[in-house]
């Protein structure tokens, strides 16, 4: 749907981003040409922001700025958008659904600029205005702007001996100079990351134990390859195990732009209190698989992690009976330990 301000006098809405209005010429300047009707999915040509139905305004718009008595005249166009919904591989390609309206809007305003320039008009007279940050409609709006182009200024005649000169110089050119200057390359984005997040074991042995833990630890991404080492406190039931430390480290390959999938392994060291002997330890290996299927602000992800390590032993030296510590000789069991863990990373 087009909606041509040359046909209704009433004016359109304000809005902070596009300028105001000072009409002059009823035919023309003055007026909100409203592009509305832009399709929600692109057509068979892959095209989802230019409508045919805008044409003839377009052709309208460009037959005012060819106009003498319009030559500083501008056209100044901001895209729209509705509450039109996106899947979530486009919100998480994106960024946002908010980036992502945004992104429309904008792809529609330049398509209505490209249509402009194709009809003659110069790209000095062609503006393009931020669009709103809140829905309203699914399209583009021009306005027609009279004067945003400096008056044409007389020569002085300080001026006119000045081009004189520069005609002459240009009438024997000197020897060019050829002047090398480094730039320095923009740095690149950091590959570091920091997380920490609750989360929680099961060690199967002898017998099976389940100890909760809060991790912390940081990594790097370098392409589609991340490395990661993380250290933990857990607690568990049995006495020998109140208190844990726990080090991991892996490294995963993106199969997905949200999901690794990798091999990792750790240590474990158990006892009655975090500053006291251990009582019994175990490592484990195997392997890693996380998810970060949602982005909660800039630079920060909320990411899911599930482990396997189906190859383990666990070593104990001491135990605990009726309260009291006894040494027993060193014993070792082979394990399998299985974990899962949500976390916030942030990348810096």
């Amino acid at each position: 749907m087009v909606v041509l301000g040359a046909i209704s006098t009433s004016p359109a809405p304000a809005s902070a981003q596009l300028p105001p209005v000072e009409s002059s010429s009823p035919a023309c300047t003055g007026h909100r040409f409203r592009l509305d009707g832009a399709a929600a999915l692109p057509d068979s040509s892959g095209s989802a922001t230019l409508v045919p139905e805008w044409l003839p305004a377009l052709e309208t718009i460009a037959d005012c700025l060819r106009r003498p008595e319009h030559e500083r005249t501008c056209a100044v166009v901001q895209g729209r958008f509705d509450e039109q919904s996106f899947s979530h591989a486009v919100v998480t390609a994106f960024g946002s659904a908010q980036a992502a309206q945004l992104a429309r809007a904008r792809a529609r305003a330049t398509a209505v600029l490209s249509r402009l320039s194709e009809l003659g008009v110069p790209a000095e007279r062609l503006r393009e205005a931020p669009p709103l940050p809140e829905p309203t409609w699914r399209g583009t709006e021009v306005v027609l702007l009279e004067g945003c182009l400096p008056a044409p200024q007389r020569l002085s005649e300080d001026d006119v001996r000045l081009v004189e000169e520069a005609r002459a110089v240009l009438a024997a050119p000197p020897q060019p100079q050829v002047v090398v200057q480094e730039v320095a390359a923009p740095a690149s984005p950091s590959p570091f990351f920091v997380e920490a997040g609750p989360g929680g074991s099961l060690e199967l042995s002898s017998s099976a134990v389940a100890a909760p833990s809060l991790r912390a630890g940081l990594g790097a991404r370098r392409g589609h390859v991340t490395g990661r080492v993380s250290a933990a406190i857990a607690t568990a039931s049995p006495d020998e195990r109140r208190a844990s430390w726990e080090l991991k480290a892996g490294a995963g390959y993106a199969l997905l732009g949200w999901l690794d999938l990798g091999l990792a392994g750790g240590l474990r060291w158990g006892s009655v209190g975090l500053d006291s002997p251990w009582l019994d330890r175990s490592w484990f290996a195997g392997f890693e698989a996380v998810e970060c299927p949602l982005s909660l602000a800039e630079g920060t992800e909320l990411c899911l992690e599930q482990s396997l390590f189906p190859i383990g032993s666990v070593h104990k030296r001491a135990r605990i009976e009726d309260g009291k510590l006894e040494r027993i000789p060193a014993t070792r069991d082979s394990l399998v330990r299985l974990e899962l863990g949500a976390f916030l990373r942030q990348h810096f």
